[in-house]
Parts: C-alpha cells; structure tokens; sequence
C-alpha cells in the first residue's frame, strides 16, 4: 500500500490538540423575555447554582476528558468550602457532537442546569447552536479554540459565547510563522473536519498564503480514526511539507504510515495542547529540530498555587485544559454570586454582565485557593470589585468573550525538548490595516528601494523627529525580515518584518561620516543582495553601483549625490539622523557609527522597539500605504 504514495521525502508538520468546551446556560438580553421564556431555572439569593458537566469521557478525546473533569471538581470542591453553593452533575459527550447536544439537552429542560460544561469544538458550536442559544443561554468554553466561535453567527446581537482559552487564530499564525521562517513555500494542509480543524486550517492558509507562500490542498479527514489514511496523504504529493491539524489518535496512524513509507524527511508537530501520547507512540529520535506549539503555562502565583491545590487533591501535577475548566467554574460563580450581591436575579443575562467585571481590572486580584475564593465572596458582599487571576492565564474576556493567552515554541534538540521563545498575547491584537501588499522578500529590501523599507525608515525618522528633531533616518535590509499583508495586520506581524528587538537611536554625525555610513551600505549592493543595504527617508541618494566611481564624493566611495530636507549635503555641518542600535554597535560594518557614538557627541538609545513605533503607524494611521518615490537612484 505504501507503493500508492511516492517516496519523494518531504517535510511533516502536525499541528495536533485538546480542545473541550464549557457553556453556562442563562437568557438574552431582555431580561423580561428571558425570564419567561428560559428553560433555565432562574436562581434567587438563595437557589443552588446547578452546572452540568459534558466531558469526553471516552472516545478520540478520552485521555482529556477526565483532566477536565477533575479540573471542574476541584472548582467546585474549593468554592463549596469557600461558601458559595454550588454543585456540578456530570456526563459523557463520548467526543461525539451528538451526544453532547442529547446530554445538554437534558441537562438544560430535566435538571435545571445554569451553567453547562461541554467538550470540543466539534461539540461546542451544535450545543451552542442547538441547545444553548435557542434557549438563551449563556455559555463559555474552557477549551474550544476554534475561530468560528468569536464570530458564530448564531450568537450575533446576544454576546453569550465566553471562552477561557485563546482562539486558534494564535496557533495559525504561530505554525505558519514557523514554516515560512522555515524556509518552506509550498505546503498541503491535512485537517480532521470539525469547527477545529476547519477553523485552524483557515487561519494557517490565510497567514501562510499572506507572507507569500503557497497551499497546494487542504486535505480534509473524517473524526473518526481509520486504520489508513494513504489515500489523504497521497494528495499532498506536490508539497514540500505537510501540514497535519488533527488530534493524538488520528495523528499515531498518520506518523506511523509515513514512517513506514519513508515518505518525509522532516517532521514538525506543532501542538495546541501538549500531551506526551504522540511522543509514547513514536520513535521520537526522528524528529531532531521538530518544534512544537502549544499555550504557555508562564510561571506565575496563580499558577503555582493551583498546581499546589491540584496535586494535593490528586497527587499528581495538573494536566493540559483542567487549569482551563476550573477557570470557566470559578468564573461563572463569581459572576452569579456577583449578580446575587447587586440584587439582581442570577440568570444568563445578569451572569453574563458580571463576568468581564469579576475578572479584569479593575479590582483587587484574587488567585485560584480557598482562602483567596473566600476573600472574593468577602469583597462582593461589601460590593468591592475582584479581579479573578486564572490559574494557567489571565481571563479578561474581550468584547467578544474572549481571552488571549501567550504561545510557547518548544523543540526537540538532541532528544530534549527546549523551549524556543513565548509569545506574548498582545502580539496577536490587530494593529490596523496595510492598504497595499508591502513585499520584504530578502533580494528586494536588500538590493533597492521598496514601500517597506521606505515605511519603516519613515516611521523611525517621524519617532526621532517629534523627540529629538531628527532630520533624517535609515535602517539596514538585514533587518527587514518579512512582508505585510494587504489588509488586517497583527503585531506578530510586524514582529516577523522585525524580529530582532532593535530600539531607535538618535545621533549626531557630521556630514562626512553620513555620506561614509551611505558608502558603506550601497557598496555592499554591487551586484548581490546584502544586509548592508539601507532604506532612507528625509534623504536622496544617488550612488554607482559599480566601483571605482569616479564622481564619488569620497574617495574610494560610491555615494555621488546627497540632499537632506532638500539641500545639498554639507560635509562639515552635523545632522541629527535617526537608526537603530545595532548599527550604532558597529553591526554590517557601520564603525563610522560606532566611532561617532563614543566620541561623546549626542547619541541617545531611546528605548523604542521599532516594531512598536511601526505598529503605532498602523494604530494611528490606517490604512497603510507608501510607495517607490526616487529616494535612492543610480545613474
């Protein structure tokens, strides 16, 4: 059967996870309507608040299930013992979208749940569809990551989809800025076809396709496991990699087969969840530099102590999505009994209004413990506001329910894995809009000018002019590592045009050594692309691109014309320019830089990333747009 496929050695990305859900139930925002129409028990002061726990107990998502079960109950055990009256009935999804709309179902019209727990995204939007919507009821998932959710159409002009972990559109542009940095161009997307896989595979083709490389096919796959997929790995024979966005047991036969074929020659697993099932199952000394992706558990208080409460109720380290579920418990009983302290009657609606308020600022920060639970339920009695500190993140939802979460990049090395960078949650906010496609392929910013080069440079004079009166600026190609997309743009976007970490620096420098700094970096570009190259702004250059030029205004130079704010360079005059740390270090050989820096004369680090004053551009000033305008020209 391995015959079927061709042997040509390609690289295999998986993108695999655990992604489960919670919903509590409640009403719409008229809350006369609701009240008469809710099936949902609405709750006096003095109502038990009933949730309904749908967990995929068994089936392809089993070996999380019982972690977010186990997460769920620890909630409620620490907030029955902190006061609050709270109890949790549980059932079994089976990983299944039909089961988990027939347990909702029930526990919605039978048991008079408020608040319901379901499991992934495959079974968080039917619920929600289905069971939870129609009957206006409020509902926040600690695990469906799927897109589709923030912008489900059914809960448009209600607001009652919540969520404790970050949307997928993190890990899309994580696993796409992971190939392309790569190297790779093209690429076949391989997903199990559910709101999971479908919403991922989406958000990876858009980012990857925007940055210039290309998807072949989108391979979809059934949810249920098969003995082979040959067939789907068969139509991603014209890729150089494989990308794979399914969970562990499908993710096992599909690593398995290609194993066996020697089809691929790399493997990358890129993970929203990390578990250790992929790893037991294979041989993992085949992938030497595979890196994975997957929600950081950044170091913090909160953390520590929930991993503390966890262990002790069940002697063993908290597992992936029960920091999440017990997030989604604690937050929808502050929320209640936020409701219950303003007199108001905990339903839906009034459950809903409260959550963005018990947990964000402003508000005294409460951590996942007992003691901590009871000085919550304190603060509320006296009508004081909390700031509800989740155990693996923060859980201020946005105005459309969401939470952001930093992303680790963790690689194999040497049989270890090794954690590559975080990134940070704000980096996934939209920044603004470009209004062109502005190309910062490496033989272009590193060889002539260009709309990105011209931007950035303008950017950084703008910056330097406000605070120091900079009359002109540059910054060198080998800075500019990636394009920006036409349309919405991220700041992790921006982070990949600039990775580096580089601040704004204003100097002084004498007419003399501008001219010597521009022969430096255009005498590198004779004939090749280098790193030296410099994109300017404030300035016109015109420079030979061959040596010797015999109008060159410096000896040995290639820099023949130089007008600054529309004069004449004057070589003994000094000029205030602005650039960027590593060429004030001496970097690409800019030492004329580095010598003005020391001598004493005006050279101020302002501590600016770049990449945060070109994201103001874009906050301030979109939609985004520049154009080749003559800056830099040869005869």
């Amino acid at each position: 059967m391995v015959g079927a496929f061709t042997t040509k050695k390609r690289a295999f990305h998986l993108l695999f996870t655990a992604v489960l859900c919670l919903g509590i139930s409640g009403c719409n925002d008229d809350d006369d309507e609701v009240s008469s129409e809710s099936s949902s028990e609405v709750t006096t002061a003095d109502t038990r608040l009933k949730i309904g726990g749908i967990f995929p107990l068994t089936g392809v998502l089993a070996e999380f299930g019982k972690s977010a079960e186990e997460g769920a109950k620890l909630a409620i055990k620490d907030l029955s013992e902190a006061g609050f009256n709270v109890e949790m009935m549980s059932s079994d999804s089976a990983s299944n979208p039909t089961e988990g709309v027939t347990a909702a179902s029930q526990l919605v019209s039978e048991k008079n749940a408020q608040v319901i727990l379901t499991s992934s995204s495959g079974v968080t939007i039917p619920v929600a569809e289905q069971v939870t919507l129609p009957n206006h009821t409020l509902q926040i998932s600690f695990a469906a990551g799927t897109p589709f959710l923030t912008t489900l159409a059914a809960d448009q002009g209600q607001d009652l989809l919540f969520r404790t972990i970050p949307s997928d559109v993190a890990q899309g542009i994580i696993l796409a800025k992971t190939l392309y940095e790569q190297g790779y161009q093209k690429v076949a997307v391989l997903y199990v076809d559910d709101a999971y896989g479908q919403g991922l595979s989406q958000a990876f083709k858009e980012h990857f396709e925007n940055w210039g490389g290309q998807v072949v096919a989108t391979v979809p796959h059934s949810t249920e496991v098969q003995t082979s997929y040959l067939d789907e790995l068969n139509q991603a024979n014209e890729a150089e990699s494989l990308v794979i966005i399914s969970f562990p047991e499908h993710i096992i036969v599909f690593a398995q087969e290609a194993l066996a074929g020697n089809l691929f020659k790399d493997y990358h697993f890129v993970m929203a969840q990390q578990t250790n099932t992929v790893n037991e199952a294979l041989d993992v000394s085949v992938f030497q530099n595979t890196c994975i992706t997957s929600p950081a558990l950044v170091p913090t208080d909160s953390l520590a102590k929930f991993n503390q409460r966890y262990e002790a109720e069940y002697g063993e380290v908290s597992k992936p999505i029960a920091g999440n579920a017990y997030d989604a418990v604690v937050s929808a009983t502050l929320a209640a009994y936020a409701a219950q302290t303003a007199s108001e009657e905990v339903n839906s609606t009034n459950i809903r209004n409260h959550l963005r308020g018990i947990a964000g600022p402003p508000g005294e920060q409460i951590e996942p413990q007992i003691d901590e639970l009871k000085r919550a339920k304190a603060l509320l009695q006296a009508s004081k506001p909390i700031n509800y500190n989740g155990s693996y993140s923060n859980v201020d939802f946005d105005e459309n329910g969401d939470v952001l979460a930093p992303v680790d990049v963790v690689c194999f090395k040497d049989g270890e894995m090794a954690l590559q960078e975080t990134v940070m949650p704000n980096h996934f906010e939209v920044v603004g809009q470009a209004g062109l496609f502005f190309d910062g392929r490496e033989e272009l910013v590193r060889s002539e000018e260009t709309p990105l080069g011209n931007l950035v440079a303008d950017v950084m004079l703008t910056s330097a002019n406000a605070s120091d009166n900079a009359v002109a600026a540059f910054i060198n190609g080998g800075s500019l590592r990636n394009s920006i997309a036409e349309g919405e743009v991220t700041y992790s976007e921006l982070l990949m045009v600039l990775p580096f970490g580089n601040t704004l620096v204003v100097l002084d420098i004498t007419g003399h050594e501008l001219v010597a700094a521009l022969d430096n970096g255009f005498s590198q570009a004779d004939g090749e692309a280098t790193g030296a190259f410099l994109s300017i702004a404030g300035m016109q250059v015109e420079y030979c691109q061959t040596t010797p030029c015999s109008n060159a205004l410096h000896e040995a130079g290639v820099v023949t014309s130089l007008t600054i704010e529309g004069e004449a360079v004057d070589m003994g005059k000094t000029y205030r320019i602005a650039t960027h740390d590593f060429l004030t270090g001496g970097g690409d050989n800019f030492t004329m830089l580095e010598e003005a820096c020391k001598r004493g004369d005006y050279c101020q680090d302002t501590g600016k990333l770049l990449v945060d004053v070109l994201a103001e551009e874009f906050q301030n000033n979109s939609p985004v747009t520049r154009e080749v305008e003559g800056r830099i020209s040869t005869p």
